[in-house]
């Protein structure tokens, strides 16, 4: 299909934009394989797990742009206008954005959370022939989902975990590359300091971080992860992708 459609942009004069929609999901080991990249001919979009407003049928993230077009006197008049039904923030981060929303209780999502990691872990990872060890990366998985909203400090993983500083850099890189992690860049002043300072750490999909860290208690970081991944849906569909950041003072 790849091939087809930059065959048709080619013989298109008018360069019609909008005739082609690519959907699915991306396996790192097929892209490897396919001889045409349609560079300077696609745009991707990452699909994030569904937001909370996408969950309730209406289709679109928080009022984000709404609000940063307005000054922050206004933000509570803003959000009063968009309106929309009121949930314990709690009962969002257990429900989170994956398939599993959809069951009715708390049981059935961790059977179907269950199966999503075996499924990640012995099939999608195996296939990319990076892991050596699963019960390695599981355990770092299950750490890092404990420590949601924390500095990453990749010596202490690997203290708790029982594998090197150098392998869990490694799993953390594969963990980000395949939208299971999600590492959040400090801000600084200076941009090139951004790219050193220690990033805090997050997951894709709360539901399934509380799964992972056998928690039955959302905690603040939840909140904070819920928040950030509705961001990232919201950024990842703007023209002008804005940087999304965390600030902290020394103290």
């Amino acid at each position: 299909m790849p091939h087809a459609a930059a065959a048709a942009v080619d013989e298109d004069p008018h360069r019609t934009p909008g005739r082609f929609v690519l959907t699915g999901s991306a396996n790192l080991l097929m892209l490897e394989r396919i001889g045409e990249t349609l560079a300077g001919r696609a745009v991707y979009v990452t699909l994030w797990p569904f937001t909370r407003r996408e969950r309730l049928g209406l289709g679109k993230t928080g009022a984000w742009s709404e609000v940063l077009a307005a000054i922050s006197d206004e933000w509570p008049d803003v959000l009063t206008t968009e309106g929309g039904s009121r949930e314990p923030w709690t009962h969002a981060v257990r429900i989170g954005g994956l398939p599993a929303r959809e069951l009715s209780d708390d049981e059935s999502r961790a059977l179907w959370f269950s199966g999503y990691v075996q499924t990640y872990l012995e099939r999608d990872l195996q296939a990319l022939r990076t892991v050596e060890n699963l019960a390695d990366f599981r355990r770092l998985m299950r750490a890092a989902c404990l420590r949601i909203g924390g500095l990453i400090n990749q010596s202490e993983l690997g203290r708790d975990v029982g594998i090197s500083q150098p392998q869990v850099h490694r799993f953390l890189n594969l963990m980000e590359a395949s939208y299971q992690a999600v590492r959040l860049p400090a801000f600084s002043v200076n941009r090139t300091r951004r790219l050193i300072k220690a990033p805090k750490l997050y997951w894709s999909d709360t539901g399934l971080a509380l799964h992972l860290a056998g928690e039955t208690e959302p905690r603040g970081p939840h909140l904070e992860n819920l928040v950030l991944m509705d961001l990232l849906a919201w950024r990842d569909v703007q023209a002008r992708r804005p940087e999304i950041l965390f600030w902290r003072t020394a103290g």
